[in-house]
């Protein structure tokens, strides 16, 4: 996944003065620490994001795809193998952005 220029350089070097203190941004049973950030442009705009390494590998292995919400910042991993409609997830997407989502209830 490459890194796109959605924020200029000064405010990356401000997230990443503060990473330490950072947890990861996706939805974990447990808070996990995050190590780097997701700069995407997407459809619906621009955004940034904190993640952990264990979701680093999963963006990274084909057999995982994230849900993530723009609207509240939700996410949910799918694991394709197991999913009941695997045909809707593209080999190499590994990110669907949603305009919302059942949390939310910003989908009309």
């Amino acid at each position: 996944m490459s890194e796109v220029d959605v924020i200029d350089e000064d405010a990356k070097h401000i997230l990443y003065a503060n990473l330490q203190d950072r947890k990861c941004d996706l939805w974990h049973e447990k808070e996990r620490q995050a190590v780097d950030y997701i700069f995407q442009k997407c459809t619906f705009g621009d955004v940034v994001f904190a993640i952990c390494e264990e979701c680093i590998k999963r963006l990274q292995d084909d057999d995982w795809i994230l849900l993530f919400c723009i609207n509240c910042s939700s996410s949910m991993w799918i694991y394709k193998p197991e999913a009941k409609k695997p045909w809707l997830y593209k080999k190499g997407e590994h990110i669907i952005w949603m305009p919302g989502c059942l949390y939310c209830s910003c989908v009309e």
